[in-house]
């Protein structure tokens, strides 16, 4: 299930915002996973998922989902 979640989300990423940003996510999202298994030895495992998937979360909506939103609420022809 988690493989197809990231399957899921860099297609989106592709189609809304370009392979740049999508290999950029796809790095953050990789690198939170191996991040929580080596943080979750530290804090346990419950407590690291969280924090990563915060962390991850707010990486996305900076670099993908807020940009979006913007596009989205811009007026056709304001749009460049």
């Amino acid at each position: 299930m988690l493989l197809l979640g990231g399957l899921l989300c860099i297609r989106i990423w592709l189609l809304r915002d370009g392979p740049r940003t999508a290999a950029t996510l796809t790095g953050v999202a990789f690198a939170a996973f191996v991040i929580s298994h080596l943080l979750g030895l530290l804090i346990g495992a419950w407590p690291a998922v969280l924090l990563v998937a915060a962390a991850t979360a707010a990486v996305v909506w900076v670099r993908s989902d807020a940009p979006a939103a913007l596009r989205a609420e811009t007026p056709v022809e304001l749009r460049q």
